[in-house]
This record gives C-alpha cells, structure tokens and sequence, in this order.
C-alpha cells in the first residue's frame, strides 16, 4: 500500500479502496470494478 487508501498490483496497476489499509504492507483483495482513475477493490 502507498497510502491508506490507494495501492498497486504487480502490474503496478493503481488500486483504489473504500476504506483505509494498512501502508507498506501487501493486502490481498478482490478486484471489484474500474473507473478512469483506476481499479477498484
């Protein structure tokens, strides 16, 4: 995670989130939907 609520995948890939996440770690989570901005999960 890059911040609590935006985060890559290896792809390097922009994921955004509804909630916060922990930063610096790797989160495991669902790709849920994508928009202009990015992923969403």
């Amino acid at each position: 995670m890059e911040s609590p609520r935006m985060g890559r995948t290896a792809q390097f890939a922009e994921v955004h989130f509804s909630a916060d996440q922990p930063e610096g770690q790797i989160v495991p989570v669902r790709i849920t939907g994508a928009t202009a901005a990015g992923l969403t999960a």
